[in-house]
């Protein structure tokens, strides 16, 4: 019964454990879509298709932080703007579609027990630079 007294609040704090990440794009030069579809630059809704798709793009980083996330050892937001930007000038596109983001935890499953041991998150953002013909009408 001691046992169990003393690990309930240990459990309970390593239910917060690891690392936290937020992804922004606030100063991207093009739309960027979840889909496949954009708004033209009449405001019209356009589907791309598969020969607007130019290229193919990842971004990883990892996120890391101590003392169940109250200690950030990184930035706490990663900001996508610069490198798609270079991306999108790079592929000559005009769009970003299909963004997807993945997040995976630490592998180390022991460190929630331990505090000052660092945890992290790993985010891989994956997508396709579209170029999309201006449709002046």
């Amino acid at each position: 019964m001691k046992t169990l007294i003393w690990m309930a609040p240990l459990l309970l704090l390593c239910g917060c454990a690891g690392a936290r990440c937020r992804i922004t794009a606030r100063t991207v030069e093009s739309p960027v879509s979840c889909t496949g579809c954009v708004f033209d630059p009449q405001g019209r809704p356009h589907q791309t298709r598969p020969d607007e798709l130019v290229s193919h793009f990842t971004l990883a980083k990892a996120h890391y932080a101590m003392l169940w996330t109250a200690v950030p050892l990184n930035s706490k937001e990663w900001d996508l703007s610069e490198e798609l930007n270079s991306k999108i000038r790079a592929a000559s596109g005009n769009a970003v579609v299909n963004v997807t983001i993945h997040a995976t935890g630490g592998e180390w499953y022991f460190t929630p027990l331990i505090p000052i041991l660092p945890d992290y998150v790993s985010m891989k953002v994956e997508g396709d630079i579209a170029r999309i013909p201006d449709t002046q009408q």
